[in-house]
């Protein structure tokens, strides 16, 4: 560092310090001591931006004058312009942990400036708070306060860069780190069909000539390899006819800026790509905590800490028995239901299940969407129907028909370990036809194999049924004033519900129920024949054999998890009935209300002086408590975190006990 600019200190408190090298070359406009703005260029290239460093007060009115600073040097949209620094403020109330609730009308004020500015937020990579106290006594607190804001011409002009959290070893904050050109490999962008190629008739004819040529093979063999050529031809096709479009789009954008800017209002093209650029930031994958808590920024070890999450997440549990649970399932599987269930499929089934999926949604691995097969539905009619039914003759699927990739899609804005990430499958579309026509199969007897205490995925249910039968019982409940009953509402949220459903529980859970042979054969074939690609910074990073767990993309799926947690309703239901569990009976002559459903999120009530629920027993407490996590042994999944609330009890503190069917858990706590 061969130059710099200094704030001195007052006291021990306060101070700026910015340095800088011979490569870049730095104006400094405005400096006080909360703040430093400057204008700054490269030697590399001629572009030049402002920057504006901050450092907030602590007091209330000096923040405001801070604020008003900024606004005094906003740029206009020509100019990019990052402001970044300490705020000690936050943006959020979830930016704050620990200690009293962030002051609302300075989140506000701050909210106000930037819209004032015209900045946004720059997402960080990185853990998510950057000042600690250090305190551990108790009073422990955690704040998000250093952060780092831009216009939309700094984003646009800048698109590849991102701001980096690095731990400081040794200080009570972390490090804001600005990284301008943060290029991640370059991969070859896969194949994918665009839809408006289907608006070319040539197009068509690309089909239709890839269609015409003899393939030897089964029928699945020759769909697949017919969709291969028709992949090449349309590559090139794509390469003839569409390889300079970006120039006339990019023409096109620039007329669209002029004409807005001389529109009062509408649509924002800078909005539109501000938004992409944003969008691409956030699914990047640049630093991710491993299973010990520790950061990798490697690609490599980034590539590691995803398959070995995937892994362990798809690994199967020791083979157990399930005679005890699948004794307390009712057959329902009739023989009238077996034989429609497996019953020849016909083209119009087919046909149905083709055009009932959405024309648009994203494709798997092949790269083709539902909306070719739509298209151009009189051109591969023969073949795709051929190929379905030939899975529903010998119960076989080619392997690569059901190869999925897996997308990783964040639950939260800044995402630090894989369990912030939600796998979203993408089958082939040729396998999902298979998995619907199962579906609609399977769909209009699902009524009535499945209690009615569950209102998701189900025909003629609706979800917010069971949110008004809740709030009916909590409104019965907080107005209860008298008895001696308590009661206490437990909720259930099933942990990573679709991927850890085990297989052996699954299928023995069908063949409980009373399907044949064959259908349970066919859903077998269909679950544990998938091999998983997982994806990260739109490249492949590891290949997974799973050997439990549902695809959520499959269409499928949410019957055969309805059939998998259906168990649990039963067990209820048979404990109700047995009067080993006491539910809630609002009036003399209602039903009791023992648990409600709502997919993988469960609410379950008991009352009485002492309740036992399926394989164990509650006894009412005064106050709300906290349950730890726990296994369902048989069945694969866990339970999360949830609260347990007694709305209405005797005065005395209780016991809370919980004990779960299979004995394999006997956990304790106290209020």
């Amino acid at each position: 560092m061969v130059f710099s600019k200094y704030v001195e200190p007052e006291g021990v408190a306060g101070g700026l310090a910015l340095w800088w090298n011979n490569e870049v070359s730095v104006d400094v406009e405005i400096s006080n001591k909360n703040m430093m703005h400057t204008m700054i260029s490269t030697q590399a290239d001629s572009r030049c931006w402002a920057a504006t460093f901050v450092y907030g007060s602590p007091t209330h009115a000096r923040k405001e004058q801070i604020l008003n600073m900024i606004r005094g040097v906003a740029c206009s949209d020509r100019v990019p312009w990052l402001c970044i620094g300490d705020f000690n403020q936050v943006l959020n109330v979830e930016d704050k942990r620990g200690g009293n609730l962030p002051n609302l009308g300075r989140i506000r004020a701050v909210r106000e400036m930037l819209e004032d500015c015209g900045l946004t937020n720059l997402e960080c990579k990185g853990p998510k708070f950057t000042w600690r106290n250090n305190r551990s006594d108790g009073e422990f607190i955690m704040e998000r306060i250093d952060l780092a804001f831009a216009n939309s011409k700094r984003r646009e002009d800048f698109d590849t860069a991102m701001v980096l959290v690095e731990v400081a070893v040794g200080s009570d904050y972390n490090l804001l780190l600005l990284n301008t050109d943060l290029s991640l490999n370059k991969v070859k962008k896969p194949f994918k069909f665009e839809s408006f190629w289907t608006t070319e008739e040539s197009c068509k004819q690309i089909v239709s000539s890839s269609w015409a040529q003899n393939v030897n093979g089964s029928n699945m063999f020759r769909l697949c390899k017919k969709l291969r050529g028709s992949k090449d031809k349309l590559k090139e096709w794509h390469k003839n006819n569409f390889e300079d479009l970006r120039l006339p789009i990019a023409v096109l954008k620039d007329r669209l800026a002029e004409v807005q800017k001389k529109a009062e209002a509408g649509f924002s093209s800078k909005l539109y790509i501000e938004e992409k650029i944003m969008r691409r930031q956030r699914n990047q994958v640049v630093k991710l905590k491993d299973e010990n808590d520790e950061w990798q920024t490697d690609p490599d070890l980034i590539a590691n800490t995803i398959q070995s999450h995937f892994t362990k997440l798809y690994a199967a549990p020791p083979n157990r028995e399930f005679e005890d649970i699948l004794s307390l399932v009712d057959p329902i599987g009739t023989e009238e239901v077996n034989a429609a269930l497996t019953k020849s499929v016909s083209l119009e089934e087919v046909q149905k299940a083709v055009f009932q999926m959405g024309s648009l949604k994203a494709p798997g691995s092949d790269g083709f969407p539902s909306i070719f097969y739509q298209k151009y539905w009189d051109v591969v009619r023969e073949d795709v129907f051929t190929g379905v039914n030939e899975f529903f003759q010998n119960g076989h699927i080619l392997k690569e028909m059901n190869h999925t990739n897996v997308a990783l899609i964040p639950k939260v804005n800044n995402p630090e370990s894989m369990s912030q990430f939600r796998p979203i499958s993408l089958c082939r579309f040729n396998y999902k036809i298979v998995s619907k026509v199962l579906a609609n199969k399977l769909q209009p007897f699902i009524h009535s194999l499945i209690t009615e205490q569950q209102s998701a995925f189900i025909p003629g249910r609706q979800i917010h049924d069971n949110v008004i039968v809740a709030h009916e019982v909590f409104h019965f409940l907080k107005r209860k004033k008298t008895g001696g009953k308590c009661y206490v509402d437990v909720k259930l949220d099933l942990n990573k519900a679709y991927d850890h459903v085990c297989w052996d529980f699954l299928f023995s859970v069908l063949q409980g129920m009373g399907f044949n042979e064959t259908w349970v054969e066919w859903i077998k074939e269909c679950v544990h024949t998938v091999k998983y690609s997982i994806n990260a910074n739109r490249e492949q990073v590891c290949n997974i054999t799973p050997n439990r767990g549902l695809r959520q993309g499959d269409p499928l799926s949410p019957y055969l998890f309805l059939i998998a947690v259906n168990v649990f309703s039963s067990l209820m239901n048979k404990a109700t009935c047995n009067k080993t569990l006491a539910g809630v009976r609002m009036k003399r002559k209602c039903p009791i209300v023992s648990h409600l459903l709502f997919a993988d999120d469960s609410l379950g009530k008991a009352g009485g002086s002492e309740v036992e629920s399926a394989g164990g027993a509650v006894d009412g407490g005064e106050y709300g408590v906290e349950v730890e996590e726990i296994d369902l042994e048989e069945t694969g999944w866990k339970l999360r975190r949830s609260e347990l609330k007694k709305l209405a009890t005797p005065s005395e503190k209780l016991e809370l006990r919980l004990k779960w069917r299979g004995g394999c858990r006997d956990w304790r706590a106290w209020f």
